[in-house]
């Protein structure tokens, strides 16, 4: 019996394993080494040769992300429209640039030369401003001439120039200008806008409002369950019942290195820690709580995950919209997405699948307690997706599935689940690079082993 244990546990952790591979591999943001080449290329034409080797982080406009995708699919703002994300590249001898992963060079800076050239008139600046962009730009002559101004400074005469250019592959009523700057008869910089049609972008901004409002309910379910928690756990003291005092402050830390390194505000930090620790430490778990079946936690959080990266196109088939993508981080880097795992993980876990179901458990059991933590779940993380009930019933499926899982594999299996979930969805805004797809694998491994330890000692 023993021998087909181990054999069913080899052939689960192989298919988890592959699984996550499959769903992680490929699937960040690419093209850095595309947009460094371009803006390379874009300084050479204009007669500026950076030194060193280059620093490029990935920036995003979030709204106008999400805009461009609704209107015009997901390759719209990951090519080269929109620029609503750009790989951001710093020369450490002087001069930044910014160039979609598509290669499109979205914004140029270099240094201002001692001898800038000859100055131009403001009447007659044109002409030799085209001829300097036509080597960055081959279509410049098809650009139209929008406002113009000039100033003194110093010994030369500076030209800010501002050029409507064609909207090619933008969605329709989205316009496309560029601004440029030019030092005696110097190119010195250029930056591209979209202006995005206004109800476009408003679908978006305007369904984000909407859910920030719900948020505001799903965190007072949260602070009334957490209220609940501390008068139990009062309770456990005062009658000098058993609590895990240690397990919460341990619990505690974790949630907060992880909140840390997912960049969030100390008091939300402080928050999560109050949370995560006060429900495993304080809670006077039941006798017959759901036991701990860890092999469960790697298959369901895979899983969750591919369901959840399958949504956005059922959606799409049934006339909607809902993204394909979550929100791209302010920083993104393997610390990053490791706290954007664990922390919800940590904190609304024991919360949703550990208190609620034991506080309703005596007026409407189990389960309905777990319903009532995944109505509040639903309304914590949404993201804008047309119908707003796509969003809704997005979230709420995640936090139901997680419940069934804390049901029959026990709270800390929902925990496991839930962190590789957020990876696997979360991967695809994060770029391209074995150190990401290695922290999620390698989390999938620790799940597993921590599984095969935790049906040795039922065994024994």
């Amino acid at each position: 019996m023993s021998v087909l244990r181990r054999g069913g546990f080899l052939i689960v952790a192989t298919i988890c394993c592959a699984a996550t591979i499959h769903l992680t591999v490929g699937r960040g943001v690419g093209g850095r080494e595309v947009a460094v080449g371009a803006v390379r290329r874009a300084f050479a034409g204009l007669d500026y040769h950076p030194l060193g080797e280059p620093e490029a982080f990935l920036v995003a406009n979030q709204e106008l992300a999400w805009a461009v995708e609704r209107v015009g699919g997901d390759s719209g703002w990951a090519g080269a429209d929109g620029g609503a994300l750009l790989w951001r590249v710093h020369f450490p001898g002087g001069g930044e640039g910014a160039a979609t992963p598509g290669g499109a060079v979205w914004a140029v800076r270099r240094p201002i030369p001692a001898d800038p050239g000859a100055n131009h008139f403001p009447a007659t600046v044109q002409r030799p401003l085209r001829e300097s962009l036509a080597r960055v730009f081959p279509d410049v002559e098809q650009w139209q001439w929008t406002a113009a101004q000039s100033w003194r400074e110093e010994d030369f005469t500076w030209h800010r120039v501002t050029f409507t250019t064609p909207a090619a592959g933008l969605p329709e009523g989205w316009e496309s200008f560029i601004e440029v700057e030019m030092a005696g008869s110097t190119v010195v910089s250029f930056q591209r806008h979209t202006e995005p049609l206004a109800s476009d972008v408003g679908v978006v901004m305007g369904r984000i409002a909407e859910l920030e409002l719900l948020r505001s309910v799903g965190l007072l379910g949260m602070v009334l369950a957490l209220t609940g928690v501390m008068v139990a756990g009062a309770e456990q003291v005062a009658f000098r019942k058993n609590v895990s005092l240690l397990a919460g402050l341990v619990v505690g830390a974790v949630t907060w290195v992880a909140g840390t390194a997912a960049g969030l505000a100390p008091w939300e930090c402080a928050l999560g820690v109050i949370v995560a620790g006060g429900v495993i430490g304080l809670l006077p778990w039941s006798a017959d709580r759901p036991s701990s079946r860890l092999l469960l936690a790697a298959p369901a959080g895979i899983g969750a995950g591919l369901a959840l990266l399958a949504l956005p196109q059922l959606v799409s088939a049934l006339g909607g919209w809902l993204p394909v993508r979550a929100s791209f981080p302010p920083q993104a880097g393997v610390a990053m997405l490791a706290g954007k795992m664990w922390f919800p993980a940590l904190t609304e876990e024991p919360l949703l699948r550990g208190a609620l179901p034991f506080l309703a458990a005596p007026i409407a059991g189990w389960w309905g307690g777990a319903l009532v933590g995944a109505l509040v779940g639903c309304l914590l993380h949404p993201v804008p997706a047309v119908p707003l009930a796509a969003s809704l019933a997005t979230e709420f499926g995640l936090h139901l599935g997680m419940a069934a899982v804390a049901r029959w594999g026990g709270l800390a299996c929902a925990i496991l689940a839930r962190g590789l979930c957020e990876g696997l969805v979360r991967r695809g805004s994060f770029p391209a690079g074995g150190g990401v797809d290695a922290l999620i694998l390698g989390s999938v491994l620790v799940v597993l082993l921590a599984a095969s330890r935790n049906g040795r000692r039922r065994q024994a």
